[in-house]
């Protein structure tokens, strides 16, 4: 398997059409209604995966980025991540037979959801689109890029227990707290401009949204500090929308709260199919 070392738990993997292979986990497989996630590494995230498990059939892919070939190319040559991930995620769905599903992501995670919202929303039933949303305004700070090596234990979670998990994770990712802290490649490129040619086309598109969004932030993420406006924008901005702010929860609340994350997705999952609830 390309990256079993991404996945802490039943690890599998598939070859799509183009001859992509993609790892991912799977849990609750009695279970008929499907839940895709994707992330960059299935470890701390897996608590949230595993508690949804329970009630539906949810499958966590990895998402590839900076090693294999890419299918999906700008003009210049470089990979589109954002279209990347949401073209693989299409085309895992096409694999395994996947007509329908519910979508959750956190931050880069949340990118898939967004392509499958633009170019295939028949076959997205909700979208868990948590911790960041699409940006359409300038940045208000920068408390994310720091050099300081201890980012994690003191901005990232409120607890301070269990920490070894994450530097477990970093460990298998070859990374250690300071280059995790930094700002990945072309950010808010991914989140913003990955899919959309202008903020104003991205703000266009969340106005006349037509599937139900569940957005989630936690008010101490410095992601979210360094983007409020944009954020808050999304908030008012996305038609079909729903918001939780989860007072002074950090950008790893995964590992603080995975239940209240977990229940909040399950209750907007159960929410979104009445569709008179969020016109």
């Amino acid at each position: 398997m390309m990256e079993n070392w991404k996945v802490a738990k039943n690890c599998k993997s598939l070859t799509t059409e183009d001859g992509i292979e993609l790892t991912y986990c799977e849990f609750g497989e009695e279970n008929e209604e499907v839940v895709i996630s994707f992330a960059f590494y299935h470890h701390t995230w897996l608590p949230v995966e595993e508690m949804l498990g329970k009630k539906y059939h949810v499958y966590g892919v990895v998402q590839r980025f900076g090693d294999g070939e890419g299918t999906v190319f700008e003009e210049d040559g470089t990979i589109n991540w954002s279209k990347q991930w949401g073209d693989d995620l299409y085309k895992f769905a096409k694999a395994l037979g996947i007509e329908s599903f519910h979508y959750i992501g956190k931050c880069h995670g949340s990118t898939p959801g967004w392509y499958m919202m633009k170019y295939h929303p028949e076959m997205l039933k909700s979208f868990c689109s948590f911790y960041l949303a699409p940006h359409t305004t300038e940045k208000n700070g920068n408390e994310w890029d720091t050099n300081d090596p201890t980012i994690i234990a003191k901005a990232m979670r409120k607890l301070q227990t269990g920490m070894e998990k994450k530097k477990a994770e970093l460990a298998s990712l070859s990374q250690g707290p300071a280059e995790y802290g930094k700002t990945p490649p072309a950010f808010d490129y991914i989140l913003g401009h990955g899919l959309w040619e202008s903020k104003e086309e991205c703000k266009a598109f969340l106005e006349n949204n037509s599937k139900p969004v569940c957005y989630m932030f936690g008010t101490d993420d410095l992601l979210f500090r360094d983007w409020k406006d944009s954020n808050m924008a999304a908030v008012f901005g996305t038609k079909r929308a729903r918001t939780i702010f989860l007072q002074g929860e950090r950008h790893l609340m995964e590992l603080d709260c995975p239940q209240r994350i977990a229940r909040e997705a399950e209750f907007f999952f159960e929410d979104s199919k009445n569709n008179d609830y969020f016109d």
